[in-house]
């Protein structure tokens, strides 16, 4: 059972954009997160965890880091949307020094927002250290344990190219599905085939004269039922 912990970075009301009032970072994580949840639990073997059970929770750094050794979680991913300057564009990953083999699950999910925003790029898939040597985010630096923890940066919004992109819904949707898909390229996962169907058969009538039969099977036919006649 592959176990993965999403962590949507921030509170609910904060890190509003510049360009928009109305846009909050915290918020837009959340909700992407959500997607990203169905569309992981699409494959089977899957478990999907979130940091926060409400849009209106806010744990602390480490509280989330340490939800996912808690849990067993094999990968850990927080998840963010970046702020600079109205020029500043593209994607950015970062996973933990302590987690080397995160590198290339993180860039093919880095490539699938690359491959969904205008004109974008990856600007670094790296491990960021404090001055300490540990890893600078405190989510990561939390982690300690879990197989692959990393931190993605969606997209700018402060950019306004991009904040139109990662704010839609549709967006989300494209997003998550391609990046569900690196995830079970990535571990070998394979799509939950369909439930199959329960069919619920009708008796009408049984007769000993096969005319009789015949009969009833002929009416039901012309209004627009399927029939058939079995001996026995």
């Amino acid at each position: 059972m592959l176990k993965i912990m999403l962590d949507p970075g921030h509170g609910q009301y904060e890190n509003q954009s510049p360009l928009d009032k109305s846009f909050y970072e915290g918020t837009n994580n959340y909700k992407f997160a959500l997607v990203l949840k169905e569309a992981l639990l699409a494959y089977e073997g899957v478990e999907v965890y979130l940091t926060k059970n409400s849009i209106g929770e806010n744990p602390s750094l480490a509280d989330r880091g340490k939800m996912a050794v808690t849990k067993g979680c094999d990968v850990f991913l927080s998840i963010h949307s970046n702020a600079a300057t109205a020029a500043a564009y593209g994607v950015e990953g970062y996973y933990s020094v302590k987690t080397p083999g995160a590198y290339n699950l993180l860039a093919g999910l880095c490539n699938i927002v690359k491959d969904n925003l205008p004109a974008s790029k990856v600007r670094r898939v790296v491990t960021k250290k404090n001055s300490s040597g540990t890893d600078y985010y405190g989510v990561l630096r939390n982690s300690v344990g879990v197989k692959y923890s990393m931190l993605i940066e969606q997209g700018f919004h402060t950019n306004a190219k991009e904040l139109a992109c990662i704010r839609l819904d549709e967006w989300h949707k494209v997003v998550a599905k391609g990046q569900a898909q690196v995830f079970a390229d990535f571990f070998g996962l394979k799509v939950k085939s369909a439930a199959p169907k329960t069919l619920y058969r009708v008796q009408v009538g049984a007769f000993s004269v096969k005319a009789n039969a015949e009969k009833l099977a002929n009416e039901l036919k012309s209004k627009g039922y399927s029939a058939i006649i079995k001996e026995g």
